[in-house]
């Protein structure tokens, strides 16, 4: 009888692995086609033309070494298994950030780029043509942008439509008030030039604008920054001090209540940090 429950329970518990290990490969299958996805829409927005695939790969070799080189220094699964999520999921962060950089020195390049137009028009020059001269003379990511704007109209695709296309791809409100501005002088008529001119004025002093509150916020930023990392590095240093005392977080369920409350407050408090210092102009 024992014999006969003791294959049951073996029975049920390699169809309960099998189970699971399924369900496990569906969402690591699943999970890796949206990061590739997503790999491949942030690398082609920055036009950089990589496979991410490797990226994919890339980054579980890196998990893995972070693992081990964490399980080393500190000999704690906890922290190994925090490391290894935080490097998993970074790629994601490091692709907004790359992302959120490239459109700042987008709108950073317009005020220029929209009085060097304005001039090129004013001159004599059709749009598409001082457009033209403007990607040349301009550098990236405004040259790039330009020049793929330039290409579509070539292969037919229609003026407003190429438009439009450049402004889903630099979703931010400075593009947009230049493709409105293009589109309805096109629409209507009108002094391109000076509505140009007009344009570039404002940006130049929204720019000048935002970078005073950038200044008077960034101490505030950084406050936010110092007091959301302090008591990780202030648990980190108690941790090796007093191991036998703060072992106790990491191997008792409360403990590890007590961490997932921290970690939350702590979370809540740069939120609501980040929010206070961040004003729109």
């Amino acid at each position: 009888m024992i014999v006969y429950l003791s294959l049951a329970i073996a029975l049920l518990s390699i169809v309960l692995f099998y189970f699971i290990g399924q369900f496990m490969m569906q969402g690591a299958s699943r999970y890796t086609d949206s990061v590739q996805s997503h790999a491949n829409s942030s690398l082609a927005d920055m036009f950089l033309f990589i496979e991410p695939k490797k990226l994919v790969k890339i980054n579980l070799a890196v998990v893995a070494i972070a693992i081990i080189i964490t399980y080393f220094i500190s000999g704690n699964i906890i922290f190994c298994l925090l490391v290894a999520v935080s490097v998993f999921f970074a790629p994601k962060f490091v692709y907004a950030y790359l992302i959120k950089r490239r459109r700042k020195q987008f709108i950073i390049q317009m005020p220029d780029a929209l009085q060097t137009l304005a001039n090129t028009v004013k001159s004599g020059s059709s749009l598409a043509m001082a457009l033209e001269s403007l990607s040349k003379e301009q550098s990236p990511p405004l040259s790039q942008e330009l020049g793929l704007l330039l290409r579509e109209i070539r292969l037919g695709v229609e003026f407003d439509e190429a438009f439009m296309n450049l402004e889903k791809r630099m979703p931010v409100q400075e593009v947009s008030l230049f493709v409105s501005a293009v589109l309805i002088s096109k629409e209507i008529g009108g002094n391109l030039s000076e509505i140009l001119y007009t344009l570039a004025s404002t940006l130049r002093r929204k720019i000048e604008m935002e970078g005073k509150i950038d200044a008077l916020t960034s101490q505030g930023k950084l406050q936010g920054v110092v007091m959301t990392a302090l008591p990780v590095f202030i648990v980190t240093a108690l941790y090796h001090i007093e191991p036998e005392a703060m072992s106790h977080l990491f191997s008792n369920p409360i403990g590890w209540a007590v961490l997932a409350v921290s970690f939350l407050m702590l979370m809540c408090g740069y939120i609501v940090i980040k929010k206070i210092v961040n004003i729109d102009v």
